[in-house]
């Protein structure tokens, strides 16, 4: 499996770095390399995330799609889901509170292919607009 991060070697040119969507954290272990190498502190991290829709959408991902790395007790979980869209969603809010634990992630840009209506949610139940909202704020009151 390549790296899950498109990278660019000169970074006057490119500020960010986004990666493929993950559903899982073992991609982001390139991260230590990443951060090995100084990247992190040359341009913005982002973890491309996104909800699956079900097990068979998760199957064809993983044997489709070029980098997505996608564990069986990924589709396993989606599977034994009584409701497997809403699984997904649940797996994708898990993804962004562990990768909100990761040093050198700036944030995640979520990819929600035909089911961008459960972006919204996905921002609010992971915390992050809560987080980023404290951290403006106590910005402002240091100013």
């Amino acid at each position: 499996m390549g790296s899950p991060l498109l990278l660019c070697a000169d970074s006057r040119i490119m500020r960010c770095i986004v990666s493929y969507g993950l559903v899982s954290l073992c991609p982001v272990l390139y991260l230590d390399r990443v951060r090995d190498l100084g990247i992190d502190e040359k341009v913005f991290i982002l973890a491309g995330v996104g909800p699956l829709a079900s097990a068979r959408a998760a199957r064809w991902m993983r044997d489709n799609v070029p980098g997505i790395h996608i564990p069986d007790a990924v589709i396993l979980r989606m599977e034994s889901a009584e409701k497997p869209g809403d699984e997904g969603k649940k797996l994708c809010i898990e993804l962004i509170q562990q990768i909100r634990e990761i040093g050198g992630v700036a944030g995640v840009h979520v990819m929600a292919y035909r089911r961008e209506h459960l972006v919204h949610d996905i921002i609010e139940e992971s915390g992050l607009l809560k987080e980023r909202l404290a951290a403006i704020e106590a910005e402002r009151a240091r100013a």
